[in-house]
């Protein structure tokens, strides 16, 4: 919960930044050394549980979850400058949509009917919200 709570506190800033002229590379880079600050002042308590000795494919796996996350951040920061709150919101839950899709398909993932019924939860609020915004679009101006 306090995780949800902090990452949409972090996407109302990052829409308030874009808003107001920030560049979305701006916004990454400073996370980005505001989370290497973070991890290099929490070493001291962490340090017991760093692995240095993984094999190269786990590293490999490391380094491409965090270029990915890099990537990840610019677009929602790109992202969040042209939609409103409610829509980016939706639209960032289809990650789960994702990655459920990608769990089946390429690790094998057992479907079970959460799953089913979830993402049609997830699916359905995307496309009302969507019918919502494109009938305010279509509507005409008072």
């Amino acid at each position: 919960m306090l995780g949800a709570v902090s990452a949409s506190l972090t996407y109302l800033v990052l829409r308030r930044i874009m808003r107001s002229g920030g560049r979305a590379e701006q916004v990454v880079w400073v996370y980005s050394a505001t989370s290497l600050f973070a991890l290099t002042v929490a070493l001291p308590w962490t340090h017991g549980d760093f692995v240095v000795d993984a094999p190269l494919s786990g590293w490999l796996a490391l380094i491409s979850v965090g270029a990915c996350s890099v990537l990840s951040q610019q677009l929602v920061t790109l992202g969040f400058g042209a939609v409103g709150a409610g829509m980016g919101t939706l639209l960032l839950t289809t990650e789960l949509g994702y990655a459920l899709a990608f769990g089946i398909l390429l690790l094998g993932d057992e479907l079970k009917w959460q799953s089913v019924m979830g993402s049609i939860c997830i699916s359905s609020a995307i496309a009302a919200r969507a019918w919502e915004q494109m009938q305010l679009e279509q509507a005409p101006a008072k």
